[in-house]
């Protein structure tokens, strides 16, 4: 496949491939929604209903049943990706004969998100390992009455997990909609930090590290993170929108015209950006007449 494109007159937001991280419940699910609606959000960690009340948002939540059912998850994922490869009408897509939602026709997906990255991994794990359990030394089983626990059997099981995510991620990019992910993450550990006596630097990683390589895929890579509040105020928890690197976290980058820290709605972000496009341009053509023009002030 090869996508041919003029970039003179394309704003970095036309599809907005962004990589959103932070810690549990930090904001990162909320911020996605606010991106163009009608928003899908594919829910691997069982959390939709904290989205519950926005408008033009839709989920579609994937679970394993566990137990001796073969893990389907990620499969019906790809089931869902097939459709929506096929048409991007929310109208029409169909589970288990019926239609998922109960929208008009021409509902037409502008956003799909996936949350989060590391709960779909384990999705895509579990089968690989269910799928791959007469492969010698793909897979390590335990079984506990009558319940078999599988574990990775070596580097070929993380590779295939790998492999499974860097290829669902790219067909929906293929898709041509808004992409965004969530990803987790965790303190950095100092050499000689222990279990016992665990010793941090101060600064976080993508949990676990081998994610990140995936941020590569994304223009955008947003950190999420709320103060505590200390005084009962909901304005000590409101999220915040880190957009570039800093000392405690440095894969922080934007492509857009953005500050250091933002408040967790895309739309503003997109505005913001515009207004100091706009403010630049306007610099551009005063420079090249002869006009004093005044610096779009970035503050």
């Amino acid at each position: 496949m090869i996508e041919a494109t003029s970039l003179e007159e394309r704003k970095p937001f036309d599809r907005l491939l962004a990589a959103i991280v932070g810690v549990e419940k930090s904001g990162k699910s909320r911020l996605a929604a606010t991106a163009e609606a009608p928003v899908l959000i594919h829910d691997f960690d069982g959390r939709a209903d904290a989205l519950a009340g926005k408008k033009g948002v839709y989920a579609l939540t994937y679970r394993d049943v566990g137990g001796v059912n073969q893990p389907s998850a990620f499969t019906d994922f790809l089931s869902i990706l097939a459709q929506l490869e096929n048409s991007k009408d929310l109208s029409k897509i169909i589970i288990n004969g019926l239609p998922a939602f109960n929208c008009p026709p021409e509902t037409m997906v502008k956003t799909n998100v996936l949350d989060s990255i590391q709960w779909m991994a384990k999705s895509a794990m579990r089968y690989n390992l269910y799928a791959g359990s007469q492969i010698k030394g793909f897979t390590r089983n335990m079984t506990i009455g009558n319940l078999t626990v599988r574990f990775p059997g070596g580097f070929d099981s993380w590779n295939a997990e790998m492999a499974a995510l860097e290829e669902c991620i790219l067909r929906v990019f293929a898709l041509k909609t808004h992409t965004l992910v969530t990803l987790h993450e965790q303190a950095e550990e100092a050499p000689g930090s222990t279990a016992e006596k665990p010793v941090f630097t101060g600064r976080v990683n993508i949990f676990p590290a081998r994610y990140q390589r995936l941020l590569g895929l994304f223009n955008e890579v947003w950190r999420v993170s709320r103060g505590v509040s200390t005084d009962g105020k909901a304005s000590g928890s409101v999220p915040v929108v880190k957009t570039a690197p800093t000392y405690d976290f440095a894969y922080g980058a934007s492509a857009m015209l953005l500050d250091a820290e933002e408040y967790p709605d895309i739309s503003r972000m997109i505005e913001k950006h515009l207004q100091r496009e706009a403010g630049l341009n306007v610099g551009q053509v005063a420079t090249s007449t002869s006009i004093t023009a005044t610096q779009p002030n970035y503050k």
